[in-house]
């Protein structure tokens, strides 16, 4: 191979990244993200969305395929997985995204501005070059008011993680193949697991290297952790980057990163002590948890900010599950209610207790036992008679062998028979007695068991109790449809 870049085109051509849905990129997370930090962008519901990297499209597909009126562009080095993508689009008939096998270098610099820009998985896994030419990119297409995502390894967590792939890169020096890299990786990290204990915790960094990688996919363990490039940077150092290229850093895309709820007060007032603006706060949190990744969002500096926190609450929609939430009074209770669907917060307030609610829904967003969305949800709570499930999830399910579904909450769901059999089902065309023979079928033909607390089903049970359990089941994990 003539350069790093060529390695990286032939390497994610061999190995595909697989990887599924990510929420904190979706532009309704970054958009609540933004709307708390003081930052109002586009209405999700009509945006422009880059991904840089987007592999096969399993992260920008699901956002095309739920926001019809958004545009979508995802750019990718490896031409395999862009093909991969295009036939998902074409299956799902969407007309609103555009797939490109395409060096981000060599993006159009004349090229239409975009309200969100993705960049997950990209700027600590390629070269320098690279790296600055990626945040040029997103400093030409951001539009005015847009918010991008970047995500990078950090130090100095990252200093721990580099023993482990260091032992893997030198075990496996003499492979080229990503396969037989992988083997060797593997091989090493469990033969280094054996080892008696060697200089002071040594060995508790190796014992953590292997038992975070034993059940890692092929893809993530190669190209996270083997690839030629991986250079993690200290929050502060990557900041200053994008400063150069007239980019801000307006917060981070995991909401528990924008506040303080696991720093105890006295150590927080002392880091307050120590700090003198936020970028130094934010470095010495990382360095006091050891932090080793981070999804930053950055925005224009000349960005229009108003207040954010409690204030900015006003036009968006509160959405929660966990039952300890009730306890905390009747605005809780309503919004666990209401799962999977998010209410108003102007709803909200009109509870007879609503005093105070601001803060303390913004704390437990913080805490992340709360979501924030700036859109009613058209999640189905109560499943109907003719139940529908999502379009993009019916046909993932579909394809069999499938790892992941997605939901419409954009979260990727570990697939099962039920999901594999039962789902593809749902398209709105069978009632429920019509389902239910369906269930009969699959059950008779041996290709589905079905099952109360774990024990099979006996002939002439009740199938249709066990299809109600399975619809709410698919409501509460968000994958009905209106």
């Amino acid at each position: 191979m003539d350069t790093i870049t060529d390695q990286l085109r032939a390497n994610y051509d061999a190995l595909p990244y697989t990887g599924g849905a990510l929420r904190l990129t979706h532009p309704d997370n970054l958009s609540a993200v933004a709307t708390v930090s003081g930052l109002s962008t586009a209405p999700v519901e009509r945006c422009r969305v880059l991904e840089i990297g987007c592999g096969q499209g399993r992260n920008l597909i699901p956002m095309a395929a739920t926001l019809p009126g958004s545009r979508f562009v995802g750019i990718d080095l490896s031409p395999r997985q862009i093909e991969a993508g295009r036939m998902t689009v074409a299956a799902l008939g969407l007309t609103n995204i555009e797939l490109r096998a395409q060096n981000l270098m060599e993006f159009p610099s004349d090229g239409e501005p975009f309200d969100f820009i993705l960049a997950h998985g990209i700027y600590s896994w390629v070269p320098p070059e690279v790296r600055d030419g990626m945040l040029a990119l997103v400093a030409r297409h951001l539009a005015p008011q847009g918010a991008a995502y970047v995500s990078y390894n950090t130090y100095p967590g990252w200093h721990l993680r580099r023993v482990g792939r260091d032992l893997m890169l030198f075990h496996g020096r003499r492979a080229t193949d990503p396969a037989e890299r992988v083997a060797l990786a593997r091989q090493i990290l469990a033969l280094a697991a054996q080892a008696p204990q060697g200089y002071s915790n040594y060995k508790d960094v190796i014992d953590r290297a292997n038992s975070d990688l034993a059940d890692a996919s092929d893809w993530y363990l190669f190209h996270d952790f083997l690839e030629r490039v991986n250079h993690p940077v200290y929050f502060e150092q990557f900041v200053q980057h994008a400063a150069a290229h007239r980019l801000m850093h307006l917060g981070d895309a995991r909401p528990s990163l924008l506040g303080w709820q696991w720093l105890p007060d006295p150590l927080r007032d002392q880091v307050m002590r120590f700090a003198t603006n936020d970028i130094e706060r934010e470095q010495y949190l990382d360095f006091l948890c050891g932090r080793s990744f981070r999804s930053s969002l950055l925005c224009r500096p000349e960005a229009v900010r108003s207040p954010g926190g409690a204030a900015a609450l006003t036009n968006l929609f509160v959405a929660g599950a966990k039952p300890q939430l009730a306890e905390r009074g009747a605005v809780f209770r309503r919004i666990v209610a209401a799962w999977p669907r998010a209410v108003s917060f102007a709803e909200l307030t009109k509870e007879s207790d609503a005093g105070g609610a601001g803060p303390q829904i913004v704390q437990a967003y913080l805490s992340e036992v709360l979501e924030l969305w700036t859109r009613p949800t058209d999640f189905i709570a109560t499943p109907t008679d003719r139940p529908r499930a999502a379009a993009l999830a019916r046909h993932q399910a579909a394809a069999g062998g499938a790892e992941h579904v997605v939901s419409l909450r954009h979260e990727s769901i570990s697939s099962d028979p039920l999901l594999q059999y039962v789902l593809p089902l749902l398209d709105g065309t069978r009632d429920r007695a019509m389902l239910v023979e369906e269930m009969k079928r699959l059950a008779a033909s041996g290709t589905l068991v079905l099952t109360r607390d774990g024990v099979p089903l006996q002939p002439g049970e009740d199938t249709a109790a066990q299809l109600d359990w399975i619809l709410q089941r698919f409501a509460n994990q968000s994958l009905l449809a209106s």
